[in-house]
């Protein structure tokens, strides 16, 4: 055989197999049923629910630093403005 047709022949066989391995896998679930299927379902969501937990947890978290900033410029604000009227009094005293 040349090379070119035993790789397409071992190509062929490989493919062969992975369909042969991929039916067995689609036998396993079919046999094991219901409870199974309902198994995995089952994980999934609790996975869904555990990333929706964990970003409302990231968005809560960012959400609070924003506040905190904002907060933080207020204070500055009044702080300054406090400063500037110690200022203005010194001056016209």
């Amino acid at each position: 055989m040349k090379e070119g047709q035993e790789r397409k022949a071992g190509s062929a066989t490989g493919t062969l197999i992975g369909k042969q391995k991929a039916e067995e896998h689609q036998l396993e679930w079919h046999q094991m049923g219901g409870s199974a299927l309902a198994q995995w379902q089952k994980t999934e969501r609790r996975t869904l629910e555990q990333r929706t937990l964990e970003q409302r947890t990231l968005e809560q978290r960012t959400l609070e630093q924003r506040i905190l900033k904002q907060r933080t410029l207020k204070q500055r604000t009044l702080e300054q403005r406090t400063l500037e009227q110690r200022i203005l009094k010194q001056r016209t005293l």
